[in-house]
């Protein structure tokens, strides 16, 4: 029991960690991608487009969003989005359509 409140502490110290150092702002639980876009902007995050993006022509959220990288194209189904801030760049993960936050990651071109 210990070493599970050990690791728990540790996971959540390094999730907030991660959100200072990076400047990310939180996300409530199943917020929509479109109400945390607004706070990544204002936190001063700047979309990312790439040239070799999914195609999702007729996706209509898709038109305003040119931070999509990826998409599978179905329901429920992932879609990333790229954000870069003084060097820093960051991948949100949404599910779903319309999508909602389900996650925020570093982003390494490795």
């Amino acid at each position: 029991m210990k070493k599970v409140i050990i690791l728990f502490l540790c996971l959540v110290l390094y999730s907030a960690a991660f959100s200072q150092v990076a400047g990310v702002p939180r996300f409530g639980r199943h917020e929509t991608y479109k109400s945390f876009r607004s706070k990544m902007l204002k936190a001063g995050w700047k979309p990312v487009h790439f040239k070799d993006a999914d195609d999702c022509t007729g996706i209509e959220w898709c038109r305003d969003w040119p931070e999509m990288r990826t998409w599978q194209g179905t329901s429920p189904g992932y879609i990333t989005f790229m954000w870069s801030r003084r060097g820093s760049m960051v991948v949100v993960t949404a599910l779903d359509d319309p999508p909602y936050v389900e996650g925020i990651d570093r982003y390494s071109k490795k």
